[in-house]
């Protein structure tokens, strides 16, 4: 019997030591700004495996594990939502955490767009671990390309050659219309160097890219803009991310 007190003292210990590294994060307060995700992600798969639902109340972390319940809080109205983690981002520097656009309604985020935030680990919790990986590597925003109301391209003639040498892109053409203020980033004769830069301004994370293609003086342009944002307060803390990113863009006013 006495032999016996140390071992369970020694696992006692071990457990106890277990459950104090599993619950170390709960009340951890991080800051920096809050975003939304795009109404266009509804329905794709999430990187834990979930199916991404703009009505529900989960968020983006870069880190966190799937499943952390959070407690994000507008700094500049101290109202508060409660979310899990169940993504991963987002991948603008400065921002920690994007929110479903209800979880933004309820704090007053998505008339922002992006606001300061307080978020608050309320639990660890690793109810969705066993989820299966999403089905391809592809990140959940892709780049939209938007074009105007024009006659239908001709059909590549199949015995047209093609030279597959150059820059060759897989594009999801979604057709779109900006009604707000957006960012003009740039302006291109050839569309590869338009692709160039929406592809180069992706994989840093801003990934509300749209291509607009334009005629001036009979020439076609190919424009690069960002965002469609309601307000242009809203758009000119974008630019002012777009700059520190190192992307000099001009407001474009609707």
């Amino acid at each position: 019997m006495q032999n016996l007190f140390p071992k369970l003292f020694f696992f006692t210990c071990l457990i106890f030591s277990n459950l104090s590294l599993l619950f170390s994060q709960e009340g951890v307060v991080l800051n920096g700004q809050a975003s939304y995700y795009h109404d266009k992600f509804d329905g794709r798969m999430t990187a834990s495996g979930e199916v991404f639902d703009q009505n529900g109340m989960t968020c983006a972390h870069k880190t966190l594990d799937f499943g952390t319940i959070l407690k994000v809080t507008n700094l500049e109205n101290n109202l508060s939502v409660t979310v899990r983690v169940n993504d991963r981002g987002p991948f603008v520097e400065g921002r920690i955490v994007d929110l479903t656009k209800a979880a933004a309604q309820k704090i007053g985020l998505y008339e922002m767009g992006v606001c300061n935030a307080k978020v608050e680990i309320i639990s660890i919790n690793d109810q969705i671990a066993s989820l299966p990986p999403p089905q391809n590597n592809e990140p959940v925003g892709t780049t939209t390309v938007i074009l105007p109301k024009e006659p239908a391209p001709k059909p590549v003639v199949q015995n047209e050659p093609v030279d597959f040498k150059s820059f060759t892109y897989r594009i999801s053409v979604n057709k779109d219309s900006i009604s707000g203020f957006t960012i003009q980033l740039g302006a291109f004769a050839k569309i590869e160097n338009a692709f160039k830069l929406a592809e180069e301004l992706h994989s840093k994370g801003f990934n509300e890219t749209f291509l607009y293609k334009s005629v001036t003086n009979g020439n076609e342009y190919y424009r690069i803009l960002y965002g469609d944002f309601l307000s242009g307060a809203s758009a000119k803390l974008f630019q002012n991310q777009l700059l520190e990113a190192g992307y000099k863009g001009i407001l474009v006013v609707p």
